[in-house]
């Protein structure tokens, strides 16, 4: 679903980590050598920038917009794709598309209580609200305004009935009250834009598994959720770890779900005057047009490797537009 206003059509993106996901590059004092990137509040996000690019590639790689001499095609369909995401080299053209920064909504954790539960925060609740009212979406936009506002007063508030009013998350004691019918028919009307996104939400429920953590815990409580992985590479003459060859890696769970827009920017550069899909159409509808051309997207959802490890295939989510 769309909205045009000044700048044009706005949608919305809904996305999900099939595998565990490292969206740097972060910077940290700590141990961690390759940290996620965070917010100036201490939240992790994707670069809008990175899912853009990670578009491109792969149209660039599948309408073949690069030859194998390394020389550009200038085509219909690659034209287009210029026209929406930017020059393949050199310009300063601006795109008629940008994407913004993907935030967590919802993310896994284990629960010694109801085994896999959905933690959210009001801040994040409020991110996708304001991505959600730039869209056509009001009804789901009030309805997670109204789940922000639920949590507050130092407890978490849950669509399950915590045992005796307290509930672990790995290691982390949380306080947290039971508003079940509250939050299970906000969270329906969102549902049907993300459920098919992972089997994760059809084996375990989401509706059924959501917390709201109050704000002064959120962001200890999504670090202590954050997979760290120490990999090593060994010189092959010594067979041991060589100077330099050990290093960690910080990764958002696999099940996240993510949410951001995709927005018409207003320009239109030189290379859209020659893209003859793209006259009397919105660049958004092009853009899904040249999606399905390329045999990458069926209308349902799109596969993107991102993250900045794509060589070793991780970083894979599944992002469907709305």
């Amino acid at each position: 679903m769309s909205h045009t206003s000044g700048a044009g059509d706005f949608r919305v993106l809904v996305a999900s980590s099939l595998t565990k996901l490292h969206p740097g590059a972060g910077r940290s004092p700590g141990v961690v050598d390759l940290p996620i990137i965070r917010d100036s509040l201490g939240y992790p996000y994707v670069l809008g920038t990175q899912v853009k690019g990670t578009l491109k590639s792969l149209l660039v790689r599948k309408l073949g917009c690069l030859k194998d001499d390394g020389k550009v095609n200038y085509d219909d369909a690659c034209s287009c794709l210029y026209c929406l995401l930017g020059a393949e080299v050199g310009g300063d053209d601006v795109s008629a598309l940008q994407v913004t920064d993907l935030y967590q909504l919802l993310i896994p954790a284990p629960s010694a209580e109801v085994g896999v539960v959905y933690v959210t925060s009001p801040t994040l609740l409020s991110y996708a609200v304001s991505i959600l009212e730039a869209t056509s979406l009001k009804d789901e936009a009030a309805a997670l305004r109204s789940a922000a506002q639920l949590a507050g007063q130092g407890k978490a508030v849950a669509s399950f009935k915590p045992s005796n009013g307290i509930m672990y998350l790995g290691l982390e004691k949380v306080e947290a009250e039971a508003k079940e019918s509250d939050l299970k028919s906000t969270f329906k009307k969102l549902a049907r834009y993300y459920k098919d996104l992972h089997p994760l939400y059809e084996t375990m429920d989401p509706l059924g598994r959501i917390l709201i953590v109050p704000e002064e815990e959120a962001v200890s409580i999504i670090e202590s959720l954050l997979y760290r992985v120490t990999r090593v590479r060994l010189d092959r003459l010594t067979k041991t770890v060589g100077e330099g060859f050990l290093w960690t890696e910080e990764y958002l769970p696999w099940g996240t779900l993510l949410v951001g827009g995709i927005a018409e920017t207003g320009f239109h550069s030189s290379h859209c005057s020659t893209c003859n899909i793209f006259k009397n159409k919105d660049p958004i509808g092009v853009l899904i047009e040249l999606l399905k051309e390329a045999g990458v997207y069926d209308g349902e959802a799109i596969y993107l490797v991102i993250g900045g490890k794509e060589s070793v295939g991780g970083g894979l989510v599944k992002l469907s537009i709305h």
